[in-house]
């Protein structure tokens, strides 16, 4: 298959699964609205008539779609054309891209599920501690619901914390992918352009040469210094 047409269709899936995320987060949602006291929680449709569960089938179609497509590329690269620095920096684009969306689809999920405990657990500790006051649970249910409920507290915390390191790993990998980006293009031009390659030897060369000329220095010195002391 042409490189034209393998692009065409990673963008085309990474487009779709863009919009299916974005669908599946609404519904994760809107599944754990409202009180959490006088109901158990229930899967809710989207806006296209698809619930919880086909929206998961949908994306994970989806993204093993997007992982064939991407495997295609890595095969266009070991053929006899294997294609220029730019199309490698291409394919290797889309299978973060790919990465990106997978480890979204299973923190998506992981939170929905972790939610949905949650609010089981609030339902029953609210009917349990609506029980009449002749019918009141003994002492241990009551301990029981008081660790439960800092359970809950902790989950919450913990919660919190991983949504903030995601957001800090989210920049890092944005500035990891930008200085990337540069040093590719700082290659790229050093192979094109033999002059520019042939200027940056030398500034390493003169580097080199200071360092080691330095080092001669300061070996000398050291040994006059020994002289100096043992003579």
């Amino acid at each position: 298959m042409l490189w034209g047409e393998l692009r065409r269709q990673a963008k085309s899936l990474e487009s779709e699964i863009d919009l299916k995320l974005t669908e599946f987060g609404k519904v994760g949602s809107s599944s754990l609205g409202g009180s959490s006291y006088n109901r158990t929680p229930h899967i809710t449709q989207s806006s296209s008539g698809k619930s919880y569960g086909d929206l998961c089938n949908d994306i994970e179609n989806l993204l093993q779609r997007l992982n064939q497509v991407n495997d295609k590329m890595s095969e266009h690269f070991s053929g006899p054309d294997q294609g220029n620095v730019s199309q490698q920096h291409i394919a290797k684009r889309h299978r973060e891209i790919l990465f990106d969306y997978s480890q979204d689809f299973k923190r998506m999920k992981t939170n929905f599920n972790n939610a949905r405990m949650r609010e089981d657990l609030l339902s029953s500790t609210y009917r349990v501690q609506n029980i009449p006051q002749t019918n009141k649970p003994p002492e241990a249910t009551r301990l029981l619901i008081e660790e439960q409920k800092s359970l809950l507290h902790a989950d919450k915390m913990l919660s919190d914390r991983l949504s903030a390191a995601t957001a800090i790993r989210s920049a890092l990998k944005s500035q990891h992918h930008v200085l990337k980006a540069t040093t590719n293009s700082l290659l790229n031009m050093r192979a094109q352009f033999p002059l520019v390659n042939k200027v940056l030897n030398r500034v390493d060369w003169r580097k080199k040469r200071d360092s080691i000329i330095i080092g001669a220095v300061i070996g000398c010195c050291l040994l006059f210094l020994l002289f100096y002391l043992f003579h």
